[in-house]
């Protein structure tokens, strides 16, 4: 009755220059072999605030730039001439750090702007804030999603396929690794969000609100005709693309009202399948659920305190089995009884029936 995920969230790419969010951040990481260009997200027209140029001998081989959301960093690795490097970026209130996890044997020179030269060897930092203590941004456990994708994650592919059952898992996750902030009017991109209700909406809101790897923007610099709201405020981050963004996803499989949960309520017919792990209620249930075949299979569902809740399922279904632990043989239950949830206790749900 275990409901997991097995698949990781690490979208990565070989392509320089591809903005990534920073998590826990405002910023975001455009990583090219010879240079780490930082931006800050936190207005309309991101600005450059932090140049690192690196000393690498190029060509390099096997370029690549990963986004690990789950451990709140990006990982930039290749193999110069003078050897193999990999760099870590990590995130906090305070600013980046940049962590030289390895460099070739002889180290690493890089240069920042109205800095002397940096020479740096393998498991040393270099952080952007000399103001207090430099604490690397730790991602929180996250709700993970997955719509029954198992394709690469390199982004270059992502993006040519546009499939949304590979993107949205990406994006649900993402979303929740940054601090919210304001909306102040529903211009360029952030007039999309409202209509993110269906398959479409959420499809166009991605081709336009997104560069990079997952990077929000709120003009489409790639001009696809979509006809979006001009931009007056210049202090408009793109941020509520993502931080509300994952949110609108998560209505399409879940949604918490106070005096009911409701599952499936929204859920496009192109996702026939999938999973919603460790969902966290305000009431202090953890909820994890499966549906098949465009249809709810079973729930998972562990209690932190005594919760009574009422349950809406798909219509189609009458009665469901609750079983309290694995090789219980369970007792069925009506549909739209009330739910008593016993404080540290898990409870099972399946073999929903019409």
């Amino acid at each position: 009755m275990t409901i997991r995920i097995a698949q990781k969230i690490r979208p990565f790419t070989h392509l320089p220059g591809e903005k990534i969010p920073i998590p826990g951040t405002a910023w975001a990481l455009a990583a090219y072999p010879a240079r780490l260009c930082f931006y800050d997200l936190s207005e309309a027209n991101p600005s450059v605030q932090l140049d690192i140029r690196l000393d690498i001998a190029g060509p390099v081989d096997e370029f690549t730039s990963q986004l690990d959301p789950a451990k709140g960093m990006i990982k930039v690795w290749g193999k110069s001439q003078k050897g193999f490097y990999r760099i870590h970026i990590h995130g906090s209130d305070a600013g980046v750090g940049v962590y030289f996890d390895k460099t070739p044997e002889q180290g690493l020179s890089f240069r920042v702007e109205n800095e002397p030269d940096h020479i740096v060897h393998a498991k040393e930092w270099y952080v952007s804030t000399t103001t207090g203590s430099f604490a690397p941004y730790v991602s929180p456990k996250l709700e993970r999603l997955s719509l029954g994708s198992h394709k690469s994650q390199d982004w270059e592919g992502v993006k040519r396929r546009s499939d949304l059952a590979e993107i949205l898992p990406v994006w649900y996750q993402l979303g929740q690794v940054f601090s919210d902030r304001p909306i102040k009017g529903e211009e360029g991109a952030l007039s999309l969000l409202s209509g993110c209700l269906d398959y479409k909406g959420f499809y166009r809101l991605f081709l336009a609100g997104f560069e990079g790897m997952m990077c929000p923007r709120l003009f489409d610099s790639d001009y696809q005709g979509l006809a979006l709201p001009p931009i007056t405020n210049e202090d408009q981050s793109p941020f509520p693309l993502l931080t509300q963004g994952w949110r609108f996803i998560r209505n399409l499989f879940f949604l918490e009202r106070k005096e009911a949960l409701e599952f499936l309520p929204n859920l496009p017919v192109q996702f026939h399948a999938g999973r919603l792990v460790a969902i966290k209620t305000a009431d202090g249930l953890t909820i994890d659920l499966e549906w098949t075949k465009k249809k709810l299979r079973r729930l998972a569902i562990r209690a932190d305190g005594d919760v009574e809740k009422d349950f809406i399922f798909p219509k189609e279904f009458k009665s469901f089995r609750l079983k309290s632990n694995k090789s219980d043989k369970g007792r069925r239950i009506r549909c739209g009884e009330p739910l008593l949830f016993k404080n540290g206790t898990i409870s099972y749900l399946d073999n929903f029936t019409k």
